[in-house]
């Protein structure tokens, strides 16, 4: 059976929820085009205070990410793959 390749985004993006990996990339996207998808940042998103946690064989793996250092297209980006939970955590003023 072909599962859904899925990933969910949650914290201070204004779509939260899961998500579809496009046709076009099936086996990951960029951080970027993820966070895009999800209606992108909320005013008190911080980009640089992104988790994302992965299910391996082994357990849980969590990759803390700073978003501010990639731009898009760039292809210096951190790529989610499927099954993957991402939290953009929130400024801290």
């Amino acid at each position: 059976s072909y599962a859904k390749r899925r990933f969910s985004i949650l914290g201070q993006v204004n779509r939260p929820g899961s998500y579809e990996m496009p046709e076009s990339s099936p086996g990951g996207i960029d951080l970027l085009e993820a966070i895009a998808l999800a209606g992108g940042y909320t005013r008190i998103a911080a980009p640089e205070r992104i988790t994302v946690r992965r299910h391996n064989g082994n357990g849980d793996q969590v990759f803390k990410v700073n978003a501010k250092r990639f731009t898009k297209g760039s292809g210096g980006g951190f790529l989610v793959e499927p099954g993957d939970t991402i939290t953009v955590g929130e400024s801290i003023f």
